[in-house]
Formats: structure tokens, C-alpha cells, sequence
């Protein structure tokens, strides 16, 4: 970027280049506005360079080797290269980030590299100062570690694990929130020895589901240390009265919303505004601090902007937790309940694993739903739909679903509140 190259207003200024960021600024530019955005790290952000793609990348290759491992009809020593993973995690992050950046290339979108700071009517940025008709703040999220856990190399964050060129013989993992158990389940998977130290393990998260996914950590030699980290001494972790070594200490304790200098809250209305031409969107407006819900928001704040008769409907943001099985939860849980257990479908006979699906209704209408399961995040988007359509449970009962896979629990769920299931059989 050539100094005072910029032109004299923009139509969007775009404070962040992550999923929220650089969905808006890549809608409000097809749909014919000028565009900047202000980055001060990589574009993307932490869901393209640090977290989402690179987890998958990760996770993906680990459970290639752990399903192999315990297919008893695969013989022979199996053998984690670990260089291989981390070229593959690197490959894949490369190539979306370009194509993003390739995307912002083609639609001629500006790109001003610093942290922006508002004021009055402009963002000042990387010695610029940006003007705009509508400014998006989409500065996203940041660790949340105690300041008695202090600095050192053995600390690290979701962003310093996801980042590792090597895996460590030994981890511990503190808080047992999605985040902690998510890198919890790949380290298991690799055989790493490791220790999650928390009171809680999956807040918020139904028990049935939660449980599945601690017995299978503990199946995998995890260890659960149901207690409070109070610090960390320089090199162990001090968790009451002990003191716990492990090679790497991860430190997964939550996200804050990353505001910007001289911001202390970003309330936003259904138009995603914070105030007359200012919208807030992403992880920086609060939980659910997911990739979907501000990629959605980036698009929605764009059309917006735009002119287009547009809102953001917070009901069916889904939330998937990839961990062994993975689980998803979208909706609420008001009306009755119904609960499928898939032990007795041939996908579960199949693949030697078992989900649960828990399907909330109210006069016949979905209105949310929780289910574990091996490869559950893919029903994410049907059960999202249900949801936003205000499908009824016949709606969901009479369509056709493959056999054998897991996304016929769902249409079982429905037949089962309809009493009309054949695989959960009720006597007269």
C-alpha cells in the first residue's frame, strides 16, 4: 500500500480480516461498494490461521491414524508422522488464506495492514486515515489467560497449540470448556500423555452428551483432574495444594470479545448496529463465539449497508463440538423431548459406535436440537434448518434420509415422538 493511495471515502471500512470480517467485505463488494479493511495480523484471522481450519487440518489426519489403529482388522505397527500433519495443517491454511486474499485481489477490495482506532468519522490505521460511509468493527476475540499463570514457553494458547511444529510428549490442559477438550481429544488420539485440570468438563453441554465424550477421553488415557489451576510457578502447574509437569501447559480458560481501544461494549440490534453507521459483528459482539454465526453476520451487515431488507435471526446458530463423538447443539430446549439412541441402526452396528439424538418440540414444532455421535457436526445444518423453516416433526418424519447413515436418527427422533418408529420399539 502506497501512501496516500487511498481514495478519498470508502463505502465500507472493515475493522478485521477474519471469517466476519472478510464475509463482509467480500458480499458488500459483489454487491458494488468500495471497500477497505484494517488487519493487523494475517487475513482470516484466527478461525482460518489459528483455530478452525487449522484444528481440522490437524484433527482429520490424527483420526485417520486412531481409526486405523483400533480397526482390528489392520495389522502391523502404525506410526504418527507428525512433520507430515503439520505440512498438511500448513498446506491447507495457505490455500484458503489465498484464496481469500485472492478473492479481495480480484474484487479490488483495499487491504490496510495496523489496528485500527475510531475517530470521529474515520478508522486511523498503518499511518492511514481511513474514511468511510459505514464502518464494520469485526476485531474478533481474544485468550482469556489469568495474569497468575504469568509468560513463559511452556504456556501456550488454543493459537500456540494449533501452531506447534512439534507434538509434545506430555501436555496439560487447563479448563474444560470446548476449546480444552477439543485439543484434549486430538492429543489423545496421538497418544500423547495427557491431563485435563478443570471443575467443570463441558459446561452448558447436556450431560448424556458430555459424558460420552469424557468417557471416551478417559478410554484414551486421558486423565481428569476435577480441580482448580491457581497458577503456574515458571515451570509446573500449581492446582491446589500440587504441583503438576507436563511438557506443554494449555491454557484454555475462554474468549473475551477483542473491542477496540477506547470501547468497553458493543451492544447490537437486530440490523447488527451499534449506533448510526457503525455495526459490530463476530466474536467481538459475544457468544456464541462461532465461525458460522460471523460469517453469516459479515454477510448480513454487508446487505444491510446495501440497502437490503435484512436481519440476523440468533435461533439456529449451530454449535459443533468436535470432540470424540463429536457433538452439535442448535435451538432451545423448550416443549417436550424426545430421545433417540442409535444402538439398534445399522450405521451404529456398522461402524461400531453409537449416538444419541434429543429432540426438543412444542405442538409439533422443532424447536431444537442436541446430538452426539461419530461425524455428528455434518447434521449441523439439517437440524439448523429445521429450526429456521419451523419444520413440524412430519415434515422431518416423511423425508427420506440414506440407509445406512447416522442423519436417519433424526428422521427416527421424529417417528419416535410420533410413536411411529420401528427401531424403538413401545409396547401396547
Amino acid at each position: 500500500m502506497v501512501m496516500g493511495s487511498l481514495p478519498e471515502e470508502f463505502d465500507v471500512a472493515i475493522m478485521g480480516g477474519g471469517a466476519a470480517g472478510y464475509s463482509a467485505a467480500i458480499r458488500a463488494s459483489s454487491l458494488g461498494l468500495s471497500v477497505a479493511v484494517i488487519e493487523k495480523d494475517l487475513i482470516g484471522g484466527n478461525c482460518v490461521n489459528f483455530a478452525c481450519i487449522p484444528a481440522r487440518a490437524i484433527r482429520e489426519s490424527v483420526y485417520s491414524f486412531f481409526l486405523a489403529k483400533s480397526n482390528k482388522s489392520i495389522r502391523g505397527e502404525l506410526e504418527l508422522d507428525w512433520e507430515e500433519v503439520i505440512k498438511r495443517r500448513d498446506e491447507v491454511t495457505n490455500r484458503i488464506r489465498g484464496n481469500i486474499e485472492s478473492a479481495f485481489k480480484t474484487l479490488g477490495i483495499e487491504v490496510i495492514k495496523g489496528e485500527g482506532v475510531l475517530s470521529q468519522g474515520k478508522i486511523v490505521a498503518g499511518g492511514e486515515e481511513i474514511r468511510y460511509k459505514d464502518a464494520i468493527i469485526a476485531t474478533g476475540s481474544v485468550t482469556n489467560i489469568p495474569p497468575t499463570f504469568g509468560k513463559s514457553e511452556k504456556l501456550l494458547d488454543y493459537r500456540g497449540f494449533y501452531s506447534l511444529k512439534k507434538i509434545p510428549g506430555s501436555a496439560i490442559i487447563v479448563g474444560g470448556g470446548q476449546s480444552g477438550v477439543e485439543i484434549a481429544t486430538i492429543l489423545g488420539k496421538a497418544g500423547v500423555q495427557t491431563t485435563i485440570v478443570s471443575p467443570d468438563f463441558l459446561p452448558g453441554v447436556d450431560p448424556d452428551l458430555s459424558a460420552l465424550a469424557k468417557k471416551s477421553l478417559t478410554d484414551m488415557g486421558v486423565k481428569i483432574v476435577p480441580k482448580r489451576a491457581n497458577g503456574f510457578d515458571g515451570d509446573k502447574l500449581i492446582v491446589e495444594q500440587e504441583k503438576i509437569e507436563g511438557e506443554k501447559i494449555i491454557v484454555t480458560t475462554g474468549q473475551k470479545p477483542n473491542l477496540p481501544q477506547g470501547i468497553n461494549e458493543l451492544p447490537v440490534d437486530e440490523l447488527l448496529r451499534v449506533s448510526e453507521h457503525l455495526y459490530a459483528i463476530g466474536d467481538v459482539v459475544g457468544n456464541p463465539m462461532v465461525a458460522s454465526k460471523a460469517m453469516k453476520q459479515g454477510v448480513i451487515a454487508a446487505e444491510i449497508i446495501a440497502g437490503q431488507k435484512v436481519a440476523f435471526d440468533q435461533k439456529a446458530i449451530p454449535v459443533s463440538i468436535f470432540t470424540e463423538p463429536e457433538i452439535v447443539i442448535v435451538g432451545s430446549t423448550v416443549g417436550d423431548k424426545v430421545v433417540f439412541r442409535t444402538n439398534t441402526l445399522g450405521w451404529s452396528l456398522a461402524t461400531q459406535s453409537n449416538a444419541i439424538v434429543k429432540l426438543f418440540h412444542k405442538d409439533g414444532v422443532i424447536k431444537g436440537v442436541e446430538t452426539a455421535g461419530r461425524g455428528a457436526s455434518e447434521l449441523a445444518g439439517e437440524a439448523s434448518l429445521l429450526i429456521e423453516m419451523g419444520a413440524q416433526l412430519e415434515d422431518l418424519s416423511e423425508t427420506l434420509h440414506s440407509h445406512p447413515t447416522l442423519n436417519e436418527a433424526l428422521m427416527e427422533a421424529s417417528m419416535l415422538a410420533q410413536n411411529r418408529s420401528v427401531y424403538s420399539i413401545r409396547k401396547k
